[in-house]
């Protein structure tokens, strides 16, 4: 029987679509989120302009868990004109003015380039060498690589639209003075909340984006603190380099629901690894080649460790709001530096700032 057959999950490349059919491997090839994320990206494709396709993360935030976990319309946590068409402004703006947005993580790259879009005269601040915030962190774990040609994304259209990056360039109140923006949005993300326990600043301790930036490398032994995504995907990482890890997260149950699709394949790759997942437990002290944790009145003293990685979260970036606000310069705080949640909620607060500059 002939019947025709079409390919269907994950297919964000017209070009790889258009393979898989003239190979005769299938009839058809449906596309579902990717029409989210970019609802142009078959015409970009006919008109040879695939770099410029908005590729779809899979990270169901805006869709899938969205509308069946939070009762809410489907939106994307990439493109901040889907769901939001009514509102989203054409441009170009009644009148152009001089913005700065300062962090170029997803909310900030975001901002730049709506308010770009919509003919603001635009620089974007990054006080690191490179652009994009803690993308490059995310991307660096296991199945996470969409990340990272995410983050290349966001750079390349803010550099077609025209927006002056500078990075390597820390923002204070004397460069606001001399280079009088009319509006900043400040998307200076957040910083990691690092607690107060003994034996923290031993040489063995560093942070989770210390691991996943190669800045340290990874230990035999090793203890992550804090069982949230970060500390979860760093895990991840750690034990794909080989490491032995035990995660130490203070509350009852995993932060990282299993019922989402991300978090059910994050439980599952630790599981089979041999990870030890100690919920409603603390870390106690930090010893020389040892830590001491507690649970339900219950100490433990696990060895040999190697390691101690810092995964408990972030908190936001706090440095430039009095200034802004003593200079009574029209600002918009979007992002992390508003208040630490995920990329849904920096892409839209960042692209709503750059609609009401």
């Amino acid at each position: 029987m002939d019947v025709p057959v079409i390919a269907v999950g994950r297919f964000t490349d017209p070009l790889l679509a258009d393979e898989i059919i003239s190979s005769g491997q299938a009839d058809l090839v449906a596309f579902g989120r990717q029409h989210l994320a970019d609802p142009d990206f078959l015409v970009k494709a006919r008109e040879g302009r695939a770099e410029d396709i908005r590729k779809c993360l899979g990270c169901n935030q805006g869709c899938i868990e969205r509308e069946i976990l939070e009762g809410k319309k489907i939106r994307c946590a990439i493109n901040p004109e889907t769901g939001q068409e009514l509102i989203y402004p054409k441009g170009p703006a009644a009148k152009s003015r001089s913005v700065w947005v300062i962090g170029a993580g997803p909310a900030g790259l975001t901002a730049a380039s709506e308010a770009a879009r919509l003919g603001h005269q635009v620089t974007l601040f990054e006080k690191e060498e490179k652009a994009g915030g803690q993308l490059y962190f995310a991307s660096q774990a296991p199945y996470k690589g969409v990340y990272g040609e995410w983050r290349s994304w966001l750079i390349s259209n803010v550099e077609k639209l025209g927006v002056k990056v500078q990075t390597n360039t820390l923002v204070t109140d004397a460069l606001l003075e001399k280079g009088e923006p009319e509006v900043v949005i400040l998307a200076t993300g957040g910083a990691p909340d690092i607690p107060s326990i003994p034996g923290i600043d031993r040489p063995m301790v560093c942070s989770a984006m210390q691991i996943l930036g190669n800045q340290v490398p990874a230990s035999e032994n090793v203890v992550a603190l804090g069982g949230g995504l970060i500390g979860m995907e760093t895990s991840d990482f750690l034990t794909e380099s080989g490491s032995k890890v035990t995660l130490v997260e203070v509350l009852k149950r995993s932060p990282v629901k299993k019922f989402s699709a991300h978090g059910f394949m994050l439980h599952n790759r630790l599981r089979e690894k041999g990870c030890r997942l100690l919920y409603n437990t603390a870390l106690e002290r930090i010893q020389e080649n040892s830590v001491t944790v507690v649970s339900e009145d219950q100490k433990e003293t696990i060895s040999p460790i190697d390691q101690v990685v810092i995964a408990t979260g972030m908190k936001s970036r706090e440095e430039l709001r009095r200034i802004l606000t003593e200079r009574n310069i029209r600002h918009f705080i979007v992002g992390d530096a508003s208040q630490v949640r995920r990329i849904i909620e920096a892409t839209e607060e960042g692209a709503k700032a750059a609609w009401d500059v």
